[in-house]
């Protein structure tokens, strides 16, 4: 699994891309925490309704922010 810290310092995100099933998760620290981008894991587990995936989660599990980022993964 490779890392990429891009733009890390302007966002906050560590990506780590795995070759095996091509995916790039983002990820982020918060107070000591790792945060992932839902829409990366969904991406990397098939999942296609990103929105009804993160439903599920129960509220403590969820940190709704809307960002763009440049080079976002499609």
């Amino acid at each position: 699994m490779k890392t990429s810290n891009n733009n890390q310092q302007t966002t906050g995100l560590q990506t780590f891309f795995n070759d095996g099933i091509n995916a790039g998760i983002r990820m982020k620290m918060i107070d000591g925490e790792s945060w992932f981008i839902a829409k990366d894991i969904c991406c990397a587990l098939g999942l296609q309704d990103v929105s009804m995936t993160v439903k599920r989660l129960d509220d403590d599990e969820k940190l709704i922010q809307t960002k763009v980022f440049p080079n976002d993964f499609a």
